[in-house]
């Protein structure tokens, strides 16, 4: 009987042993699903009538976040304003993924509907690089909401097209010189992200699109073309469209905004073109997501549900 007994007694122990193996690999599965993410993403934040772009690799390889969002003020009176934008959009998704750090956060110029929220990703992530096209560092809105922020141990970085910056996984493709650290100004992103082409304009005016395209720095086709200055009729020429066709082009608005944008005069130039498009006004947060396959699929924020955008 005694025997009887520990034999089964060494067999649950031996079950148990199992069970707790086999619920641990299940924990470690998640938990490397959700902290160590082996995906990568492209994903434009909805922060309303602004950009705030991010480029994650996979497994947090390289994090790099491109503007910040903002809120602008009218009247005369200056308005006292709570940072919520990037707290309810991209600090908060950008903790609940376990991302502490940022490579690199590029500054496209000095509006404040792309670098209002600055002071925000400062305090709340560690930051490798500040990166902005020179000329940025000379503005007031420089000066007031982003240099009181900068930690010693960022490198700050002003840079001009060709500028090498270390784990940054886009190039440099404008400005080609220095400037006032206005749209026409704007830093310009271009790289291939999880087999895709990427191009990010900020908010480059249409004289800044003639540059480059008299450049010959936009040598190949887009799969995914950031509309500049939110769709505005002042960029998104017929001239660089036809140059790069992009597959899809993102729209980063806000709601109903005072400018109407996108205009609807690109948005029938798109249209015209064959070139479809995806908006944040109503998809909410577009994101694509890719993994080291080359495998990749559109999400967006609206209802969670995998996105049509093909």
């Amino acid at each position: 009987m005694i025997l009887a007994l520990k034999i089964i007694s060494t067999k649950q122990s031996k079950f148990k042993k199992r069970a707790l193996t086999f619920y641990s690999l299940i924990l470690l599965v998640l938990w490397s699903w959700f902290k160590l993410n082996p995906y990568g993403e492209i994903t434009f934040f909805d922060v309303g009538q602004g950009d705030s772009i991010l480029i994650r690799e996979p497994f947090n390889r390289t994090v790099t976040l491109i503007d910040t969002g903002g809120k602008m003020q009218f009247g005369k009176k200056p308005v006292a304003m709570k940072h919520t934008i990037a707290k309810n959009s991209s600090i908060n998704y950008l903790q609940s993924i376990g991302v502490s750090k940022l490579n690199n956060l590029c500054l496209t110029h000095q509006d404040v509907d792309h670098i209002g929220e600055a002071s925000e990703i400062l305090d709340n992530f560690k930051v490798k690089n500040l990166v902005f096209p020179v000329g940025v560092d000379t503005t007031q809105n420089y000066q007031r909401k982003i240099l009181p922020f900068i930690r010693r141990n960022i490198k700050v970085i002003a840079c001009l097209v060709g500028t090498k910056i270390d784990h940054l996984p886009m190039e440099i493709k404008y400005p080609f010189q220095a400037g006032k650290g206005e749209s026409g100004d704007s830093l310009v992103l271009a790289g291939n992200v999880g087999g895709k082409n990427l191009l990010l304009i900020g908010d480059l005016d249409l004289a800044g699109e003639r540059k480059l395209l008299e450049s010959g720095v936009l040598n190949q086709r887009v799969d995914i073309f950031k509309l500049g200055h939110h769709g505005s009729k002042t960029a998104n020429s017929e001239e660089i469209l036809k140059v790069i066709m992009p597959k899809l082009a993102i729209v980063s608005a806000g709601r109903h905004n005072r400018y109407g944008h996108p205009n609807l005069e690109v948005i029938n130039r798109l249209n015209s073109m064959g070139i479809p498009y995806a908006s944040t006004q109503d998809e909410g947060m577009i994101s694509y997501r890719y993994f080291l396959n080359g495998m990749g699929r559109w999400k967006t924020g609206i209802d969670e549900k995998e996105s049509i955008i093909q």
